[in-house]
């Protein structure tokens, strides 16, 4: 018996993903092998379309060339090789605004009609008056708080607090004032693509009344360059790279508030759509970023809350609390670099190349002396010891230095200069691929990564994908280095980096040199540095010197060095440990230094930022200077061993170890002796046996 059946080809999966101001992905599956045809326009006409050839059964067309915030009708067709072909219903997405494109709000304002204060030996009190209040005003049942509503200035309530309130007549006034909520109206914006409306809300403790203060916020779609960049050093601290800004939120005219501000901070709430929070890895992902008006850049614990479902349509909510206050904050996605310690470039603890090198000899060198294998073998006995104590004697100069050079080189990649000064790139994703990197690409942020360095692009616009090829015009660029390691005599230690680059490299590389000691010079820098703030360096655990190759840096520097936690507890502790810098000027600064915690090989992280970019730097430990300053010139750390250059150091060995060194020469001299003499004997013995024979 014989069972035909028919299976019908099926299209199912379709989804619109990665959309930007002018470019979108559609993506599906197929039971079946098909081609892969996407017909779209901006009406339901489908003018335009989009094929690949490929049989395949996952199927992925970009499109390119869209227009900003508009919506786009599209549906996809599939044909097998055989002509069998399935059609889906239409679908329709909508672009984003172009990125840095800013929605002005409506001013915050702080001055509410009816609400007065005055303040009596430094204690403030808030009086509101019922007949002139343009709000609503309830006395709450503890009979401390007065809650106003219905203001319409931005503001959906304002919270007084104080020690008690009195009621006369009209009026209200509330004594002693301990805090004052301010909760805003939240801010909705519809951003298109899978970012969709978002909303922001703020809740502003404050110690006191402030008024005459209006804020103004605003939201922005994506992020600014210099904020992006910003985003990405916040994240780089935490062991994090962003894969995608949904918005930026911006406060203006925060100082009077930020001032006043209440020790529990602000408490930030963002939405965003549920599509967008899934096609960046879900909820756990998400993390909003504080940059500050005072460069401060911050990961803030972020929550979710829970999710808005309005037909076909989910929004998810997510809370941060800002202790420093209102300034720029980013929706981010984010995915973690695994953090810790890699070994740099070349693994282990030898810091990548090193400077350490192994020689052997070759068979046939250890060949060329077998007639007296026997002497000279115990001549060798005799001479180790020896040669021994000079290896020992000349190891700080020969071993305290460790240097990897890293080519900042990705395969696939190149860039142009247009005569404005403006840079285009173009990644092919496959040779990249290939050559060991990973490429994230999120809207208009390019991150590629790779053993060694990465790589975080964003353009001005979204990026353009077609046929595995990646182009965009460049904002801006952010190198982050992996850590170096490097053997000292404070343990194995590691440096890594962060910086912004002026444009894509171009045979550029960063050479890292860690040394043991840090040579007078430095030490003078350091030690000037310190006496400026009242402090000594105590020691040096190891110096940096960070070199440049074809590389133009702009802005700070951001570095995380590494030591062991016991060389740090017996230099005074956490508190006591600092980084110096020498910049290429001349200048030297004991950088401002946070502790980030301890890294996969157990050794504590320090943070420092530069403002004068790459040069030397030293992990000291610091004192607090007592008693008159000492001159630079004479002052060096109490337990720091400087050394000399080599010929100096030779030259003292020589003057110490004269008898040694006579030692040494005879010995020199007796193996010469023995080796003639052994082959003249053997020479008479090879001619006494041809006259015999």
């Amino acid at each position: 018996m014989v069972i035909t059946a028919t299976i019908t080809l099926v299209g199912d999966n379709i989804k619109a993903t990665g959309i930007g101001s002018n470019n979108a992905n559609i993506t599906w599956n197929t039971n079946f092998k098909t081609n892969s045809t996407v017909e779209y326009d901006t009406t339901t006409g489908y003018g335009m379309s989009n094929t690949n050839d490929t049989l395949v059964t996952s199927h992925f067309v970009p499109l390119s060339s869209l227009s900003p915030y508009t919506k786009y009708y599209y549906r996809i067709i599939s044909k097998t090789d055989d002509g069998v072909s399935v059609t889906s219903t239409g679908s329709h997405f909508t672009t984003t605004h172009a990125i840095g494109t800013s929605f002005a709000q409506p001013s915050a304002e702080t001055t509410v009609t009816g609400v007065t204060a005055k303040t009596e030996n430094g204690v403030q009190q808030v009086n509101l008056s019922k007949s002139t209040l343009t709000a609503t005003a309830t006395k709450e049942a503890d009979g401390k708080t007065v809650t106003v509503t219905n203001l319409n200035n931005g503001w959906s309530s304002i919270k007084y607090t104080g020690s008690d309130v009195v009621e006369s007549g009209t009026d209200i006034s509330v004594n002693g004032i301990q805090s004052i909520v301010m909760t805003s109206t939240p801010v909705t914006e519809d951003l298109g693509g899978n970012i969709g409306t978002v909303s922001a809300r703020i809740e502003v403790p404050l110690t006191k009344l402030v008024s005459g203060e209006p804020i103004q916020q605003n939201i922005i779609q994506g992020a600014t360059s210099d904020v992006a960049s910003a985003f990405q050093l916040a994240a780089t601290s935490s062991s994090l790279d962003i894969k995608s800004v949904a918005y930026t939120v911006e406060f203006k005219n925060t100082d009077a508030l930020n001032a006043n501000l209440g020790a529990a901070g602000v408490t930030l709430d963002l939405s965003v759509d549920h599509a967008w929070v899934e096609e960046n890895g879900g909820r756990d992902n998400i993390k909003i970023i504080r940059f500050g008006d005072d460069g401060k850049k911050e990961v803030l614990t972020t929550l979710y809350i829970d999710s808005d479902v309005s037909g076909d349509i989910t929004t998810d909510n997510f809370r941060a609390t800002s202790p420093n206050g209102l300034s720029t904050f980013g929706m981010t996605a984010v995915a973690s670099t695994g953090g810790g310690d890699s070994g740099g470039n070349g693994g282990g603890s030898s810091g990548g190349s090193g400077t350490t090198s192994t020689s052997s000899v070759s068979s046939s060198e250890s060949n060329s002396y077998t007639g007296v294998s026997g002497s000279h073998s115990t001549i060798q006995q005799a001479v180790a010891p020896i040669v021994q104590q000079i290896n020992e004697f000349l190891a700080p100069f020969q071993e305290d230095e460790a240097t990897t050079v890293q080519p900042l080189r990705v395969a696939g990649l190149t860039a142009t200069t247009d005569p404005a000064g403006m840079q285009t790139i173009r990644l092919d994703a496959v040779l990249a691929r290939q050559s060991g990197a990973t490429i994230t690409l999120a809207n208009n942020v390019i991150t590629i990564s790779q053993p060694g360095f990465t790589l975080t692009v964003v353009t001005r616009d979204s990026s353009v994908i077609e046929k595995d090829v990646i182009s965009g015009t460049v904002q801006s660029v952010g190198l982050r280095t992996d850590p170096v390691s490097a053997q000292t005599s404070s343990g194995t230690v590691s440096v890594s980096l962060e910086t912004a680059l002026a444009g894509i490299p171009e045979n550029a590389a960063i050479t890292t040199t860690i040394s043991d000691a840090a040579n007078p010079d430095m030490l003078n820098a350091f030690q000037s540095a310190a006496l400026a703030n009242n402090r000594q360096v105590e020691d040096v655990a190891y110096s940096v010197v960070l070199g440049k190759s074809n590389l133009a840096t702009t802005g700070p520097a951001t570095l995380t060095l590494t030591v062991s936690p016991e060389w740090v507890s017996s230099h005074g502790g956490i508190p006591s440990i600092g980084v110096a810098h020498l910049s290429d000027d001349g200048t030297s600064e004991i950088l401002t230094t946070g502790y980030t915690g301890v890294d996969n090989n157990g050794n504590i992280a320090f943070l420092a930022t530069s403002p004068k970019g790459l040069s030397a730097f030293g992990l000291v430990s610091l004192k607090t200077q007592t008693g008159p300053a000492p001159t630079t010139g004479s002052q060096q750390p109490a337990q720091q061993t400087v050394h000399d250059t080599p010929a100096g150091t030779i030259g003292r060995f020589i003057a110490n170890n004269i008898v040694l060194l006579a030692g040494i020469f005879a010995v020199l001299l007796a193996i010469g002796v023995a080796i003639v003499l052994y082959d003249r004997r053997s020479g008479n013995r090879n001619r006494t046996r041809k006259k015999e024979r």
